[in-house]
């Protein structure tokens, strides 16, 4: 932090050196007079955005709405500001601090609140011509001027409001508060950008959003903030903890779309497209090892918060996490038969058809139709080798691998079947011994009755599993599908793939399904479920 104000100073040395006037002012200010923390410098000047610009030009720096520079000056970034020119709000020169300046105070009257309008010169003196100090001590937040003219001129400020009270634990005093409940009608004039972006990841990531979300819920306030209205409103309504990208995902995933203004706030957008993808994937009745898998345990827990937020999703934490430890492998690097070990089985062919084999064995060894061991796993891939007439196969290898002589079923092996066959084990077995013993006839009627009613209801459990399982199965092959179709019309270029909204997506994969049920066998017994839910 040190090093973070030294450098800041720096930038007030560079355009006062300049005959121009500069300070820093709001969050740094505020922190240095607290003793807390900061992430963020501002600095108010004289100088215009172009005189700015000229001072500054062996440095990367981008302008934003036409009156901030956004400086990356010596490893940091600087927000710089030009005085803004409004005279409103009272002003004492009694109350100034050590430093004054006429040209400054008009700036500081045009800031929102009294503890944002304390300036700091290079050498460390004050100008709080507003009282901000008293405010900072006793916790408030108080608008410069008449609160309900400030709101309404620029509606920004009323998220802010919020935010404060998020990051400081501050009340609002109690004619802001009233003005910031009248006027909070007028967020709906906000449209999606920086700024807005911005204040709303101060709020959500703030200390005390707990405190602010009261004033949120009490003034209606989600009501007029459009796009993220809905998980602002669960938030405010029904607790948890939630930072801003997990509140973001959750905006993107119930608009089903992230704006362009987001293309460059977050420092890895493909990431939160993935998880945007994800959260629509696993819905109420949707959650899947293949999934888990995939995608891992720490990006399903977070779509599954994204669910909870907006209503979609009960808490699963405990069922993802016991999932995910029941998995055979937790990456590929846990397969017993490595892809170094298909390719020279391939004698050292890279092609797509070997890597194809290799994805559909390590999907065959998650949903446990193969075992994960060498010896299994090479047979398969020599077969499927061979299915498909590949004539560079490695003999010398192939000689090397032991031959297994205890063939066992590989398919659909769930621990569960298994404790499912030994309770039909038991129960026939009792059966048989009801049969021998000296029993009245209703009383043994009656117990093979009941059992006769549990071996069905296990049956049915049975079939649950392994139609669960074939819908896995589905799942990826539509997935990939999808995948190859949108790579195949890329190539073509007559689409780019970031261009494919996340709904089409899923709409063609919906469509896959729809075909790979109706006209593969193998899904006969998916056909006849999906005829009902359409009736």
């Amino acid at each position: 932090m040190s090093d973070y104000l030294e450098k800041g100073k720096g930038v007030l040395s560079v355009l006062t050196n300049n005959g121009h006037q500069a300070y820093l002012i709001g969050q740094v200010v505020r922190s240095i007079m607290l003793d807390t923390g900061y992430d963020e410098i501002d600095i108010t000047t004289s100088a215009s955005i172009e005189q700015i610009v000229k001072n500054f030009t062996q440095y990367k720096y981008e302008i934003i709405n036409n009156d901030t520079v956004m400086l990356y000056y010596e490893g940091y970034l600087f927000s710089i500001s030009p005085f803004k020119n409004i005279n409103d709000g009272k002003f004492s020169k009694k109350n100034k601090r050590m430093h004054y300046s006429e040209i400054l105070e008009q700036d500081l009257a045009s800031r929102d609140f009294t503890i944002n309008a304390i300036a700091m010169s290079h050498g460390g003196m004050l100008t709080d011509a507003f009282n901000g100090y008293k405010d900072l001590t006793s916790g408030k937040i108080r608008a410069i001027g008449k609160a309900s003219k400030r709101f309404k001129e620029d509606p920004l400020k009323i998220i802010r409001a919020v935010r404060l009270v998020s990051e400081l634990n501050f009340k609002m005093e109690i004619s802001t508060a009233n003005a910031f409940k009248r006027r909070v009608k007028y967020v709906d004039k906000l449209s999606i950008d920086f700024e807005l972006i911005n204040e709303l990841r101060k709020l959500l990531d703030g200390q005390y959003l707990k405190k602010a979300l009261l004033y949120i819920k009490d003034a209606k306030l989600y009501k007029y903030l459009d796009f993220f209205g809905y998980p602002l409103k669960r938030l405010s309504k029904k607790y948890m903890d939630c930072d801003f990208a997990i509140f973001a995902i959750a905006a993107f995933v119930y608009n089903n779309r992230i704006p362009d203004e987001f293309e460059n706030y977050f420092s890895d957008l493909d990431k939160i497209r993935e998880l945007v993808e994800l959260s629509l994937l696993i819905t109420k009745e949707n959650y899947d090892t293949v999934l888990l898998y995939k995608y891992g345990v720490d990006n399903c827990l977070i779509a599954n918060k994204v669910n909870r937020l907006i209503g979609k999703s009960k808490r699963k934490d405990k069922q993802i996490i016991k999932l995910f430890k029941n998995l055979p492998i937790k990456s590929r690097d846990d397969m017993d038969f490595k892809i170094e070990d298909l390719v020279k089985l391939a004698n050292g062919s890279m092609s797509q058809t070997i890597n194809n084999i290799y994805e559909d064995m390590e999907f065959k060894v998650v949903t446990k139709e193969l075992l994960n061991k060498y010896q299994d796993l090479s047979e398969y891939a020599i077969n499927e080798l061979s299915n498909l007439h590949f004539d560079n196969v490695n003999n010398e290898v192939i000689q090397n691998i032991p031959i297994n002589n205890t063939k066992e079923e590989r398919i659909y092996t769930f621990d569960e079947n298994e404790s499912f066959k030994q309770e039909e084990i038991i129960i026939e077995k009792q059966i048989k011994e009801f049969s021998t013993q000296n029993m009245p006839s209703n009383e043994v009627e009656r117990s093979l009755e009941e059992r006769e009613k549990i071996l069905k209801i296990r049956e049915a459990e049975i079939k649950t599993l392994e139609k669960n399982t074939l819908k896995q199965k589905l799942d990826v092959e539509a997935r990939d599908l999808t995948n190859q179709s949108i790579e195949i019309l890329r190539s073509m270029k007559y689409v780019e793939y970031d261009t494919v909204s996340i709904e089409s997506k899923k709409e063609l994969r919906d469509t896959f399904e729809k075909v790979l049920v109706s006209a593969n066998p193998k899904y006969g017994s998916l056909k006849e479920g999906n005829e009902n839910e359409e009736d």
